[in-house]
């Protein structure tokens, strides 16, 4: 399944939607389980990229 897919066809009732009480993020809408997501991701890739320019070497960025 592509996430870049299923999110664009949403709409934005099911994106504003609240996640219920009973799960992370609660009374959040969904649309912030995805930005914190993406957020999270991006500060993996930045530790990925520090720790090869430690070792000289240059990691590929693919957002470019």
């Amino acid at each position: 399944v592509n996430a870049r897919a299923v999110v664009g066809e949403a709409s934005d009732q099911i994106l504003f939607e609240l996640i219920p009480d009973t799960r992370i993020m609660e009374g959040a809408p969904r649309l912030a389980v995805v930005s914190g997501i993406v957020d999270h991701t991006a500060h993996h890739r930045g530790s990925l990229a520090v720790y090869a320019r430690l070792i000289d070497k240059r990691a590929p960025m693919p957002y470019s």
